[in-house]
């Protein structure tokens, strides 16, 4: 079964204000993962939002409810996917990771192995190994597998696609890094 893609963006951002409809090199933060999104052509793509501007194609609108900073992702994931009546896995990609490829979308995808969670991990460890979660990519089997328990699978991305948006100086860095993907061809 084809996974349903959800890309939850909502508008009100505390510590960036306006970060998923920001420039970036040229486009919204929010159009780099939906581009992606579209390019991995593995499933149907939602954008769960609450901002008017995006895409038509995509949008799915998101209740004033579930657009508060306390919101659990795990209900937004819910709605959406009983908004599509969607039945089977789920893949959410954060907008704020607007280095991740279409390539590791369907990278992540192909590890996936329908039970459990998979989850985008990065390795900041200097001397030794030491795994995080860059909330680039998170594949659950369905819409109540929890969100935020262990991952049964591990997607391991290189720390240069990596960058997770959550201030200005993550802005600036992931926008060095794009900027240079671009013009290096």
């Amino acid at each position: 079964m084809r996974p349903l893609l959800i890309i939850p963006a909502r508008s009100g951002s505390k510590r960036l204000p306006g970060k998923n409809t920001r420039t970036l090199c040229g486009k919204p933060l929010l159009q780099w993962t939906i581009d992606a999104a579209i390019e991995s052509d593995i499933g149907k793509l939602a954008v769960s939002t609450d901002i008017l501007d995006i895409a038509p194609s995509v949008h799915n609108w998101r209740p004033p409810d579930l657009c508060r900073d306390d919101t659990p992702i795990g209900d937004v994931v819910k709605f959406v996917a009983a908004s599509n009546r969607h039945r089977g896995p789920i893949i959410v990609l954060q907008p704020t990771s607007p280095l991740r490829t279409a390539k590791d979308i369907k990278a992540a995808w192909d590890l996936f192995t329908g039970n459990g969670t998979l989850a985008s991990y990065e390795d900041v460890g200097k001397h030794q190994r030491l795994l995080t979660t860059n909330g680039a990519i998170w594949i659950l089997q369905d819409d109540q597998t929890g969100f935020y328990q262990d991952p049964h699978s591990i997607y391991l991305m290189p720390r240069e696609r990596s960058i997770d948006i959550d201030n200005e100086a993550d802005f600036l860095l992931a926008e060095a890094i794009l900027d240079k993907r671009l013009n290096s061809g």
